[in-house]
């Protein structure tokens, strides 16, 4: 089992978003997010602060429904592959600075 990440608001936000989850409605710094099937969180969205482990917990297993097994492991590929999209150099040309 890996060990459990640090995640912040923002970061898991956007990852319920790519699970399918949208955001219903926000209230200060707490974020409803509410999926297609039903499902129901809500995520605390301060810019600083990490996620509580514990809290992290309750909300995969109760709001997102799902083993933290599987969340770990869709989290981590996600990540990887943000990171490589990222940084990863495109096909473009570059443009050459034009002299006057």
């Amino acid at each position: 089992m890996h060990k459990f990440p640090a995640i912040k608001g923002n970061e898991l936000k956007r990852f319920c978003e790519k699970l399918g989850f949208k955001t219903a409605r926000q209230r200060g710094s707490h974020v409803r997010m509410r999926h297609d099937d039903g499902r129901v969180t809500t995520i605390p969205i301060h810019s600083t602060k990490d996620i509580p482990k514990g809290l992290l917990r309750k909300i995969i297993k109760e709001g997102i429904e799902m083993s933290i097994e599987d969340f770990l492991e869709r989290y981590l590929d996600w990540t990887l592959l943000r990171a490589n999209t990222r940084f990863a150099p495109t096909n473009a040309p570059f443009q050459k600075e034009k002299k006057i």
